[in-house]
C-alpha cells in the first residue's frame, strides 16, 4: 500500500510546509509521527478482513467449488483470506519504510517470499478474484488528517 496526497490549495500546501520542517525540530518527531499514523492505518487494514470488504465494497463470495471444500472440512463459516490467519497477520504497524515519495506501508504476505496468493487477491488477477485489503478508507484518512493536527499542535509546531 503506498498512499500519495496532493493539496492544490495554497494554504494547505503552505501548512503542509511548515509542518515538515517543524517535526524536523522535534527530537524523534517524524518517529513519533510514523507510530500514530501506523497505529491508524493498521487498524483500518485489520478492519478490511473483519468486515471482508475491499474499497468498492464487499469481497467477492468464494467459488461455488471452494464453499464445498470448505464445507467438507468443516470451515465453512470461516472469513475469506482467514483460512489460518497467516495473511491477516502478516501486516504489522512496523511495516512501512521511509522511500523517495515518504513512507510506504506494506504487507510481507505480498513480497515474493512469503504467500504467492496474498499480492494476487490484493490485486486480482485471471485465477483469484479481486479481495483488496492493503487501502486505507475514507474514515482512516480522516483519522490520520486528525492525528497529524493533535500531533502538531501539542508539539507547538503549528
Amino acid at each position: 500500500m503506498a498512499a500519495e496526497f496532493e493539496f492544490k490549495d495554497m494554504e494547505a500546501r503552505q501548512m503542509f510546509k511548515k509542518l515538515a520542517s517543524g517535526i524536523q525540530s522535534i527530537k524523534n518527531g517524524e518517529k513519533k509521527l510514523i507510530g500514530l499514523m501506523s497505529s491508524v492505518i493498521f487498524r483500518d487494514i485489520i478492519d478490511h478482513f473483519n468486515k471482508e470488504e475491499g474499497e468498492s465494497g464487499p469481497w467477492a463470495p468464494w467459488s461455488d467449488v471452494y464453499a464445498k471444500h470448505m464445507k467438507k472440512i468443516g470451515r465453512s463459516g470461516n472469513k475469506k483470506l482467514q483460512f489460518t490467519g497467516r495473511l491477516r497477520n502478516s501486516f504489522q504497524p512496523t511495516n512501512n519504510r521511509k522511500s523517495a515519495e515518504g513512507y510506504v506501508w506494506f504487507n510481507n504476505a505480498e513480497t515474493k517470499d512469503h504467500f504467492p496468493y496474498a499480492k494476487a487477491h490484493n490485486d486480482g488477477g485471471e485465477i483469484l478474484p479481486k479481495r483488496d485489503f492493503m487501502w486505507l478508507s475514507d474514515k482512516a484518512a480522516e483519522s490520520l488528517a486528525q492525528q497529524l493536527l493533535n500531533f502538531a499542535l501539542s508539539e507547538g509546531v503549528l
